[in-house]
């Protein structure tokens, strides 16, 4: 039996601890396997767990994983938390998850004394959730011969295509059954397009009076309220008159089936994102049957595809020295995202065939079982 020590963030509601968790569940249905887990501190000293998340049966298996007595002898070690540490491990080889949003790894991202720079064992590797983001690790100064990519997952017993009874159900239980619901959920932060967002849906407004948006933020970890407001501040004043009546926005934290529902009764998900290193919420509204309308160019191209995602035109920009770039991100033509909001509103066909291909296409690929199985093969082999 292998014996793997993993070291992450568990109970908080966070991308970082969302990923480590299902990774775990899904490897500890692995008869062959015997995992171990420690906890890293939290990124930020104010959070703290929030348990109820996941289901019973599902964070119990979770805090039953032992912790390491210091006797043991791993095969591999799997970090996934923050900052990235590359650091070889104390026994077998040592796997680490990085991500590179902006097309350059911040110092800030890794643990001091490691990565780009410094010495890597023999018997280091990372892995990385997109071929957008393993181009960032790389231009950081990676060695591209030790990275991964391995795609996040979702799991279908939570994130799956509802019936029509039970979409018509949500609608009337949100209140959103004479409404056309655009869906964002993010932290609301600078990357995530939401000024875009909020233009784009004032520009389309007098012609689809029933558009709406729902944002769904994270107060808990990121103070979202106060990044969406941010985002109000600059607009003209008659343009933030018009979206008070338009934008509902929700900070609270929800379990990971009341985040499925939202995604079920909601009619498209957007995401005009400048930079992500993955961007988990398109793939779990594309498991919803949610068609999705989000930035080309960037992580999301690795699982969406034309016949269940609409993909906002966009350009690279590079900030910093050309050579050495301080930042390199896309910049999604707003003129085009309220033209793609346009479309989906109306090409009723379109969005039913997205209804349709997009949880086949995903369950077919991007399963937590699909991640399990690669991320298995790294640690053990």
């Amino acid at each position: 039996m292998a014996k793997i020590l993993v070291e992450g963030w568990r109970f908080l509601p966070h991308s970082f601890a969302t990923i480590n968790q299902f990774q775990c569940l899904e490897l500890l249905k692995r008869p062959h396997i015997e995992l171990f887990h420690r906890d890293v501190p939290y990124w930020n000293k104010n959070w703290r767990p929030a348990y109820g998340l996941l289901d019973s049966a599902q964070e119990k298996a979770l805090g039953e994983m032992p912790a390491p007595s210091g006797k043991e002898h791993f095969d591999a070690i799997l970090r996934t938390g923050c900052p990235f540490d590359f650091s070889p491990g104390e026994s077998g080889c040592t796997v680490t998850f990085a991500t590179c949003e902006f097309g350059v790894l911040s110092a800030d991202v890794v643990a001091a004394g490691t990565g780009p720079g410094f010495p890597m064992d023999s018997n280091n590797r990372v892995f990385t959730p997109s071929n957008w983001s393993k181009e960032g690790l790389v231009r950081s100064g990676l060695d591209p011969s030790i990275i991964t990519v391995i795609p996040h997952g979702f799991d279908p017993d939570i994130f799956s295509s509802p019936t029509t009874a039970e979409r018509t159900a949500l609608r009337r239980k949100f209140g959103w059954e004479d409404y056309f619901i655009f869906l964002n959920i993010s932290a609301m932060t600078s990357n995530k397009g939401i000024p875009d967002i909020l233009t784009s849906l004032h520009e389309i407004a007098p012609q689809h009076p029933n558009a709406r948006l729902v944002l769904k933020g994270l107060d808990s970890l990121y103070t979202s309220s106060t990044a969406l407001n941010k985002c109000m501040a600059p607009l003209p004043a008659h343009i933030q008159a018009d979206l008070q009546s338009r934008v509902a926005y929700t900070g609270s934290d929800k379990t990971f089936r009341e985040i499925a529902e939202l995604y079920k009764a909601a009619d498209a998900y957007v995401a005009p994102y400048l930079g992500e290193g993955f961007n988990l919420p398109v793939l779990e509204s594309l498991a919803c049957g949610l068609p999705v309308i989000c930035t080309a160019g960037g992580s999301t191209d690795d699982f969406t595809t034309p016949d269940c995602a609409m993909h906002i035109q966009s350009k690279i920009h590079i900030s910093g020295d050309a050579g050495k770039p301080d930042m390199i991100y896309l910049q999604p033509d707003r003129q085009h995202l309220a033209s793609l909001m346009r479309d989906i509103m109306t090409n009723d066909t379109w969005r039913e065939q997205a209804r349709r291909l997009g949880p086949e296409y995903v369950r077919e690929h991007f399963t937590w079982k699909h991640a399990g199985d690669k991320l298995e093969h790294i640690l053990l082999t």
